[in-house]
């Protein structure tokens, strides 16, 4: 029975990792020919993987659209092949964007912290699961806004700064970069279609047919002996 149960778990390994493979392989390397066609800019791209080498890293990001959250992932490729703990980041998307069988299973799958962002137990499970993933020294990419720029969950103020919005900080990261003694690296996903495409296929297919082009800042790494606040995070990514 044990030796039965050690099989299915090596079954269940393998088809994860074969899934993980095939997707990261297509998927990254039509990001990285967005990158060469001009459609895909990273600004600083040494900065962001070698923050991510460290580890015990907690990305904080504005979440414009759906789209970031993937494509941060799939530029990971081919690192994460070779180095998938590195690689792999962590990310907190909310359970209700994966209510299909096969979404569930990805959901579990793809390295995605759990949380039901209605359910205040469900979050501070969240909060917990993301301080134990930073002390073992991952990586967690989490958006500040706690939900989409222009969602329609989205409550807290908008914030305008030199021309770019973002909703208040929800999500505590200063408090659990402190907890965890980890670095901060803010970074501003400029998507020039934020406003008007929510919907992930919408975006993605608009993106592919129209010539805007997606930016991605890379802020400084805040340390985690810095006195980090709320306020100068949020700073950091609307500058970055």
């Amino acid at each position: 029975m044990q030796e039965k149960c050690i099989m299915q778990k090596i079954v269940w390994g393998v088809g994860i990792y074969s899934v993980i493979l095939t997707v990261s392989l297509v998927g990254g390397c039509f990001c990285w020919i967005q990158v060469v066609r001009g459609k895909l800019i990273i600004t600083d791209r040494t900065k962001l993987f070698e923050a991510i080498k460290k580890g015990r890293l907690l990305i904080v990001a504005n979440h414009p659209t759906l789209l970031e959250t993937v494509i941060l992932q799939l530029l990971m490729f081919p690192r994460k092949l070779v180095h998938p703990r590195r690689y792999f980041i962590w990310c907190v998307p909310s359970a209700s964007l994966f209510r299909s069988w096969w979404g569930r299973w990805l959901y579990k799958s793809a390295r995605c912290v759990e949380i039901n962002r209605n359910d205040k137990c469900s979050r501070r499970r969240a909060l917990r699961s993301i301080s134990a993933k930073l002390k073992s020294g991952e990586t967690v990419l989490v958006h500040g806004e706690a939900g989409r720029t222009n969602g329609k969950l989205a409550d807290s103020p908008l914030i305008n700064l030199n021309g770019r919005y973002m909703r208040e900080m929800l999500f505590p990261a200063a408090r659990i970069a402190r907890i965890a003694e980890a670095d901060v690296l803010p970074v501003w996903f400029e998507i020039p279609f934020w406003e008007n495409k929510n919907d992930f296929k919408q975006a993605l297919w608009y993106w592919i047919r129209s010539g805007e082009v997606i930016t991605i800042h890379i802020g400084d790494v805040l340390k985690s002996t810095d006195n980090l606040t709320q306020e100068n995070i949020q700073t950091a990514i609307m500058d970055a």
